[in-house]
């Protein structure tokens, strides 16, 4: 990891240093993946609860954007390609209700996280 260029300072927060390569962080074990018990699954306040196998999920219609990241563990990597679903067609899907501000995120095995309805459907989010 290194500095950040002066050049690049408006790019990335404070206090981080850049990276070109991904650094691995996981908590414990890192489960393999079986696509065969995968699934994903949107439900609460939505007008239509959806719960995706692997390939349903990989049918849906596919984007491509460059974004940086900057992780909390304090490293960013800039001009980042991804492709995946994008959530505003997850969105589309399921109809969140007016009142729904956030979406609560469980992954396995035992992560949860939230996040506001506001900051996920943004241009740039992919699934």
């Amino acid at each position: 990891m290194k500095p950040v260029d002066p050049a690049l300072a408006h790019r990335v927060p404070p206090g981080q240093l850049l990276t070109e390569k991904w650094p691995v962080l996981t908590y414990g074990l890192t489960p393999r993946f079986d696509p065969a018990r995968w699934t994903f699954r949107c439900f609460g306040l939505v007008e239509r609860e959806v719960t995706w196998t692997w390939p349903e999920f990989q049918a849906l219609p596919r984007v491509t954007v460059t974004s940086d990241i900057h992780c909390v563990t304090r490293w960013s990597k800039l001009d980042n390609t991804w492709e995946g679903v994008s959530i505003r067609e997850v969105i589309k899907r399921v109809g969140p209700r007016p009142e729904a501000r956030f979406v609560m995120q469980h992954a396995d095995p035992d992560y949860t996280t939230n996040i506001a309805l506001d900051d996920l459907v943004q241009d740039d989010v992919v699934l």
